[in-house]
């Protein structure tokens, strides 16, 4: 082991955080499946494991990470929206069922339609989608939400270049 075994936790195993932390580990040379030892827990939970000191780390999402790092507990290691090669890689996708999207082209197009709208205004009105989002009871902090809304890059995707992204990673 490099460091000595540490516990991470995870909503669940599998599961996209697993998965994507183990990407991220592999990355900088630790193999997830001997360097780690996973723990399932809910984020509230894996929280307060981690100001105990009985976790390690965890993936930690707005706005809980802003709560996070206002109370000082743990600290940044990646930022995913901003550090490379991470910030290069989409987290969301549309995906439709074959045969739902062949049997209802119109209704695919209204909702591809409707995500982008929304993908919008939360990158043109951050304040109107952060009030949306804590009056949904998402959150209740309307500051980490507008905090949120303007650090997620909601406008990138067109700005992607996929093919000089191929590049980059060939060279």
């Amino acid at each position: 082991m490099i460091f000595g075994e540490k516990t991470i936790g995870v909503t669940e195993i599998p599961g996209s955080t697993y998965y994507f932390l183990g990407v991220i580990l592999s990355y900088i040379g630790l193999d997830p499946n001997k360097d780690v030892r996973w723990t399932t827990h809910r984020a509230a939970e894996a929280a307060r494991l981690l100001s105990e000191g009985k976790i390690d780390a965890f993936l930690a999402l707005p706005p809980l990470s802003y709560e996070l790092r206002a109370k000082k507990i743990g600290h940044v290691i990646l930022n995913s929206t901003t550090e490379r090669p991470w910030r290069d890689y989409f987290c969301c996708m549309v995906v439709g069922n074959r045969e739902f999207v062949r049997r209802y082209p119109a209704a695919t197009r209204r909702v591809v339609r409707a995500l982008m709208k929304a993908n919008q205004v939360c990158a043109l009105e951050p304040d109107k989608s952060a009030r949306i989002v804590v009056g949904r009871g998402a959150t209740t902090s309307y500051e980490y939400a507008v905090q949120t809304m303007k650090e997620i890059p909601y406008s990138a995707w067109r700005e992607y270049d996929a093919e000089g992204m191929k590049k980059e990673l060939k060279g």
